[in-house]
Order: C-alpha cells, then structure tokens, then sequence
C-alpha cells in the first residue's frame, strides 16, 4: 500500500479511537501517524526508506521487503528498543506500536500479504480470493483511500463527543442520558432536549431545559428558561414521562462541590455563605429546623424543598427557594452546595462560609466499663490524631510491652522531632513571606495616604490599602496562632514518645493494644459525658469534631 493510504488508515483508526474515549491527543495522532509508516523502514524504495537509506538498505538486504518489520516480532523488536521511551511519553510509544499494527493489517489486503507470524514465513491475508485483493497502486487501492479517508472524515464529527454519547442520544432513553450527564457534569454544561408528557399538569413536552441533577439512573433534574425545575423519566414519579431524551454539552464550566456542617446556625448564615461570582449554586440537604415557616404548595412541577414536620429536605434548592426559611435557626443537619462558574471567573468565589460556619463532622466514641476516670488520658478542648490513645482499662503497673513495641517506641521519637523541624522551617517560611506581605500593604497604604492628602487620590483607595494592610496583619496573626497550637501538639508528641519509652521498659504483658481506646479521626475533644455508671466501671461518650479540612483556619 501507498504511505498516503497507510496515513489516511491511521487516521481514522485514530478518530475511532477518539470516539471511544481514548484521547489520544496532538501526540498520540503524530506517533500513530509515524508508526503507519515505520513497517516500510525495510525498504529503500519508501518514502521512510530513502530518507534512512543506510539503515533500509541494510535491513532489505538482510530480511527483504515485508519480513521482520510486517510481523508480530517486528512490532515486539520495536517496542523493546523504543521501551525507553515509555518512561518520557508511555502514550507516544502506544501509538507508536499501534501505528505499525495498522500499516501491518492493512497490508494484510494487499496482493502478497504479509507473514504475521515470521520467521514462519506463512502468508496471510484479509480476503482469501486473490482476485479481491488490492494490488499496489492501483485503481483499487486509490478505491480504499477515498473510503477510508472519507469515512473517517465522517466520523470526526460523531468522536468529539464519543460513539457513546451518540448511540445514547439514538436511543433516546433516561439510563443513557443520565450517564452522559453525570461525564460530563464537572466541566460543562449539559442540556436536555425532552419529548415527553408532563403528569402534573397533563401538557405535552418538547423543548431544550438545562440539568442540574441526576435523581436516579434513569432520572434527571432538570430546569425551565424560569428557574422551575421538573424530574424527567420514565417512571410514574416523574413530573415528566420522556418519550424521547438527548443530551448535548453546553457551555465549559468549572465546578465546586463541598459540604457544610450546619447545627447551630441560622439559614441565613447559610445564604450569606454562598459564594459569589458563580454562574448558579444549588444546595442539597436535610436539615432540622425550629420555627415556623411559609411554604406555599408547588403546583405542576418539582418541589425542591420539601417539609415533614421539622425535618427539611431540599434537592438542588436556590437562593431564591431558601429565602422564605432564612429566620429559622438550624438544629440540625448539613448540607451539600454545587456551585459553577465560568472558565476564569472561579477566582471571585472567595468563599467567606470558612470565617463562618466551621466544616467539622461529629463522631460519638462510646467507652464502656471504663474502671475509673483514671483511665481517660484526654480532656475536653484537647486536640487528637487519628489513631490516638485517648482511653486505658488497665493500670500502667499491669502494662506490658513486647521488645517489637519498645522498638517501635524508639524509632518514633526521631520521625517527631525531624517532624517539628520541618515544620518550624516551614513556619519560618511562611510567616517571613507574610511578613513581607505586611510591608508592601503598608508601603502601598502610606503611599496612597499621602496622595489621598494631596487630593490626588479618591479616599475609597486609601480604604482600601488599609483593608489589605489589616488582612495582612490578621494573616501574620492567624500564622502565628496556628502555629502555636500545631508547636504544643507536636512538643507534646515527642514528649508523649519519650514517656511511651520509659513507660515501656518497664511493662510486661504482650496484648497491650487491646487495653487501649484509639481516637478513630482526627479532631478536638468537645465533650465527654457520663452515660451510665455500672459493676464494671463507668460509661462515656467521647464527642469528637472531626476537621473536614485540615489546617483550615477558620476551625
């Protein structure tokens, strides 16, 4: 075959692989291409051959045309000599490898065919009938070419989405809408073009609505051109029951999803902490609320806040749908906020929720038969990591410890302190670099200042400089506020290390471990209550918040 139709091959294998997911990207394209050509290294009358005519002479001469490099051992040869490049580009020596592999099979329709299995010199073609085989450059072979690059041409189109995607949208039906919406969800806008029938208000459907959540698999959320959403599928608890739905990407999107801890607050702490700058905000959740609310009844379509005496549950709610409940205090319960921006805009979400509602999650440690307080190595406002000894059965006499745990005990004491060195050059670094921050915020506020008395600048920058000098400032000071406590806890574990070392030489028994109650998070002791008191001690409930992001500063 000709290099133009083993590149027009290629190409289309390439957009196959495209539509099925594979990405091969600019790289994959241009190794996919060079490797439909590399079989022909083995002839001097090639395009590839003349241009390495000392290596392609060498190789037909001592295999001949169509031997070694249109074989199997041929591709395994390639692939080991190229293996060092698996370690800079793995994808350029892929379809590399599947780039000859193409020109081989190819090959395979031509007149002579090619020995697959060589050295085993057996032939083997596409078509067993000679007479629908494709001699080289023929009629026939210019035949090929135009069909595959016109079919490949064809399915460029269909692979930028992916085959999936367009057998789904041939269907028609919710379980493969659904699948495409929840692939693409994190980067784009999915709408859904809808033929149905709506139930709640017995009207006919046909129209293009925006999704903005997926219910089942077989049923979506999705929203009016008016903010009015409606579940579409083909079950009966469907607002719409589709007769026909697609799906399309709109426009690209950057998504945030995080969830929030809520007791304790109003909904209107809720509202304010919604971030600004985003395209839409949806909040799921189920929330306990005390007080008395207005909830009109929603009427022919889906009721994203939906009440059962105190309990509150709210799928893909808005502002806008918040805004009736904003009085109302938050006894319980959390919340998931989707948020979506456009590409570049993300910046302005400075998501002030984190000076605001802490994003912890409680945990309640029952220890039960507990001998006496004694026994509890923790109080309330102590911090814990996880895996932490917070609670003994057994008295420090009666411990024992095997010559493996004294090891272990001595090894810990140098990862802690190489631990507190490292992160008191961390700190070092980062309360130099805020400092200088608070330099260049003062210089700029002195600056603008003495402008601002010249009347040369408007008084709202000088509001501004001193804005940024005092969040400059309140950096500084939360730095050195974290670092304090994360100093303290550090010191404690080497102190804590040393003890486990005196403590350890001196006990007997092997089944220590199963003496002591080890914090299952990390977190901060909140509360510690007596349940129950009985012949065998006494039963607490360890309360532990667990910090959703660590180092966060607002917790």
């Amino acid at each position: 075959m000709r290099a133009v139709t083993h590149l027009s091959f290629a190409g289309l294998v390439t957009v196959i692989a495209s539509g099925f997911g594979a990405e091969p990207g600019l790289t994959g394209a241009a190794a996919m291409a060079a490797g439909s050509l590399l079989p022909d290294i083995d002839s001097q009358h090639s395009g590839l051959g003349r241009m390495v005519k000392p290596l392609s002479g060498r190789l037909e001469r001592r295999f001949g045309h169509r031997t070694l490099t249109h074989s199997f051992l041929g591709i395994g040869v390639t692939a080991l000599v190229l293996s060092w490049l698996f370690l800079v580009n793995p994808k350029a020596l892929i379809y590399l490898l599947l780039g000859m592999l193409t020109h081989i099979l190819l090959d395979t329709a031509n007149i002579v065919g090619v020995p697959l299995l060589y050295p085993w010199r057996l032939q083997f073609w596409l078509v067993a009938n000679r007479a629908w085989r494709v001699p080289y450059n023929s009629p026939r072979e210019f035949t090929w070419l135009g069909v595959i690059s016109l079919l490949a041409v064809c399915l460029v189109p269909l692979s930028l989405d992916g085959f999936s995607p367009w057998f789904h949208r041939a269907l028609g039906t919710p379980y493969g809408a659904v699948e495409d919406y929840l692939q693409w969800r994190e980067d784009y806008e999915v709408w859904a073009e809808i033929k149905g029938h709506n139930l709640l208000t017995d009207e006919d459907v046909n129209g293009r609505y925006l999704i903005i959540d997926a219910i089942h698999d077989d049923e979506l959320l999705v929203e009016d051109g008016s903010g009015r959403a409606f579940t579409v599928g083909l079950s009966q608890s469907a607002n719409i029951h589709s007769k026909r739905l697609a799906v399309w990407k709109g426009n690209q999107i950057v998504a945030s999803t995080y969830r929030l801890e809520l007791s304790g607050r109003l909904v209107s702490d809720l509202i304010a902490s919604l971030p600004e700058g985003a395209k839409s905000v949806h909040i799921n959740a189920a929330l306990k609320l005390k007080g008395e609310a207005d909830t009109p009844p929603v009427v022919g379509y889906f009721e994203r806040i939906q009440k059962n005496g105190e309990e509150f549950s709210l799928r893909s709610a808005t502002v806008g749908d918040l805004a009736p409940l904003a009085h109302l205090v938050i006894e319980g319960g959390s919340a998931v906020i989707r948020a979506e921006y456009r590409p570049g805009t993300e910046v302005l979400a400075d998501l002030n929720l984190i000076n605001s509602i802490p994003k912890v999650k409680s945990h309640v440690l029952g220890i039960p038969d507990l001998p006496g307080l004694a026994g509890l190595l923790i109080e309330v406002g102590d911090e814990v990591e996880e895996g932490q000894l917070i609670a003994r059965y057994i008295d420090d006499d009666a411990l024992a410890i095997s010559v493996q745990e004294l090891e272990k005990a001595q090894s810990e004491l140098p990862r802690l302190e190489e631990n507190l060195r490292l992160e008191q050059a961390a700190y070092d670094a980062r309360i130099e670099s805020l400092a200088q921050a608070v330099k260049d915020a003062q210089k700029k506020r002195d600056r603008i200042a003495y402008l601002v008395t010249r009347e040369a600048e408007a008084k709202v920058k000088l509001f501004e400089a001193e804005t940024d000098l005092r969040k400059a400032n309140e950096a500084v000071l939360g730095e050195n506020t974290r670092w304090t406590s994360e100093k303290m806890r550090l010191e404690q574990g080497i102190t804590d290390a040393r003890l486990g070392m005196t403590r350890a030489k001196n006990k007997q028994k092997s089944e220590v471990i199963k003496q002591w109650v080890k914090a299952p998070v990390a977190g901060l002791i909140s509360d510690i209550r007596l349940v129950g008191i009985t012949t065998k001690g006494i039963n607490l409930e360890v309360m532990i918040l667990e910090k959703l992001e660590p180092g966060n500063p607002a917790y």
